[in-house]
This record gives C-alpha cells, structure tokens and sequence, in this order.
C-alpha cells in the first residue's frame, strides 16, 4: 500500500463533504450529486451551520428516475461559481 512504502497515514474522507466544504459561503442549501455513469447517482442535501456545512441524514445511492421523483425541499437556486 502506497501509504506503508511512504511512511504515512492514510485518512479515509467523504466525497460529498468535501465537496460540500468547497461551496461558496453564501449559500444556506447544498444539494451533492456524484454521478456514478449511467442512471446512478450517490447524493446528499447539506445545510449551512455557521462556517461549516451540516449533512441532512445518510448519503443515498439512487437512480436518476428515483432522484427525479424523490421530494426535495424548494431551495433557491445559485449559478454555478
């Protein structure tokens, strides 16, 4: 493992929360999606909590068909920065 012949730690991080810790400052919603090729995604909704972003519950691993009908709070939305 490339972490023992460096000499180093490796620390397993969540996708999504660093995607999440990267958003502009802001904004109070956060909706993470990770395509996974074809109709899959792995998503989280995140919620601004002072200067960190908070997790809404478990990550979900969905179809796009079920993401499309699954029922999302009404956010404002921001252009991509």
């Amino acid at each position: 493992m490339l972490s023992h012949v460096l000499g180093v730690r490796l620390v397993a991080v969540p996708t999504l929360d660093v995607v999440a810790q990267n958003a502009p400052a802001d904004v109070p919603n956060l909706a993470v999606c990770l395509n996974l090729k074809g109709e899959t995604v792995y998503a989280a909704l995140f919620h601004r909590d002072g200067s960190r972003w908070r997790r809404g519950g478990e990550p979900a691993l969905l179809s796009m068909p079920a993401l499309r009908m699954r029922k999302a709070p009404r956010w404002p939305t921001h252009p991509a920065r």
